[in-house]
């Protein structure tokens, strides 16, 4: 399948992707399938809350990694 034809198999927010982010995400290797996109530009996989990247370019916090732990959690 050639990268034009990708934008058939990217949804981001339950539309499907347009032609120019469809070849973005396919020249990224991300496999096709479902995406949410927030205001902010926060982006996941839909099905998962956890926020993988930023479209842009913003490094994503410990928390919105769900990386962050609270005070004492490690040693319990």
């Amino acid at each position: 399948m050639s990268v034009a034809s990708a934008e058939d198999w990217y949804f981001i927010n339950r539309q499907p992707a347009s032609i120019g982010v469809a070849q973005a995400m396919a020249a990224r290797g991300l496999p096709f399938g479902y995406y949410w996109l927030q205001p902010n530009g926060n982006w996941g996989f839909e099905g998962n809350s956890d926020a993988v990247g930023n479209t842009y370019g913003r490094h994503l916090s410990l928390s919105e990694r769900g990386r962050l732990y609270s005070p004492g959690e490690l040693l319990r």
